[in-house]
């Protein structure tokens, strides 16, 4: 059986494949950031453009269910999707459930205020599935 961290892994490659089909096709450019290694602590996991539709920046996360526990968005994560949000990007989570598939959730709405409310689990209630085809639809 995958770690989580595989799992995680494998679900950023993923992205990474439908980024370079949407950078291909002329719609996006999205590029995965990755921590200093002196830091440890990094950006959120993606940031880029969409064209015709402007700054993106979110996370990605796996999980065997919909339920998402807060301690897995690190404090400086969740500042930079609040920050991103405010100078108007589109910022949110990119979720991986083994169970019930894919999804974007926006960050300002029900998600930011779960969080910052120090809540256990995040509030997903605003998650719009995706398919195949990958997330360029669904944001």
């Amino acid at each position: 059986m995958p770690t989580a961290q595989q799992i995680g892994l494998a679900w950023e490659r993923r992205l990474d494949g439908w980024h370079a089909s949407y950078l291909e096709r002329g719609l996006a450019r999205v590029k995965r950031c990755h921590a200093l290694a002196e830091r440890q602590r990094g950006p959120v996991d993606f940031m880029g453009h969409i064209k015709g539709r402007g700054p993106i920046a979110f996370d990605a996360k796996a999980s065997s269910n919909m339920d998402l526990p807060a301690r897995r968005l690190p404090l400086h994560q969740a500042q930079d999707l609040e920050g991103f949000a405010d100078l108007g990007w589109l910022t949110g989570l990119m979720v991986r459930s083994s169970l019930f598939g894919d999804y974007w959730v926006p960050w300002k709405g029900a998600l930011a205020r779960s969080y910052w409310a120090k809540r256990f689990t995040l509030d997903l209630s605003e998650a719009k599935r995706f398919g195949e085809d990958g997330w360029l639809g669904t944001v």
